[in-house]
């Protein structure tokens, strides 16, 4: 008997590969969950750090200053909310283009443009033509 795509003919039996480099997904709704609340501690603990020192004198302890203090505070919270906004932006477009109706390739571009920067976030905003996003 002959060969088709390396079986024998009449042979109905497949062979199935492993599935290699699949991962289940780990909810996500847990980690953003704890960046939002990260977010809000950091906020609360950079308000409470300039407020214990409105009026004092700024400390230096080597390395270590006030202004070295709320560069860090700051920027993790920037970080933790990032994230957040960048995953929901995702999801966003996933839903919009993943439905059964025709989108604009342009209605893409303007949610790919909020995620940029603030002018695109505002041209998004004040647009009513992305409709069902």
């Amino acid at each position: 008997m002959g060969t088709i795509g390396g079986r024998l003919r009449g042979d109905t039996s497949e062979k199935k590969l492993p599935i290699t480099g699949t991962r289940r997904r780990i909810n996500d709704a847990p980690l953003l969950l704890l960046s939002i609340l990260a977010s809000v501690a950091l906020l609360a603990a950079l308000i409470s750090l300039l407020v214990a020192f409105d009026g004092r004198p700024i400390f230096d302890y080597g390395a270590v200053t006030l202004n070295t203090l709320v560069a860090i505070l700051s920027t993790a919270n920037k970080a933790t909310i990032l994230y957040a906004v960048s995953h929901g932006m995702g999801q966003w477009k996933w839903i919009a283009f993943s439905g059964r109706q025709r989108r604009r390739l342009l209605d893409f571009e303007r949610i790919e443009s909020a995620s940029r920067g603030p002018l695109g976030s505002l041209s998004l905003l004040g647009n009513g033509r992305v409709k069902g996003v």
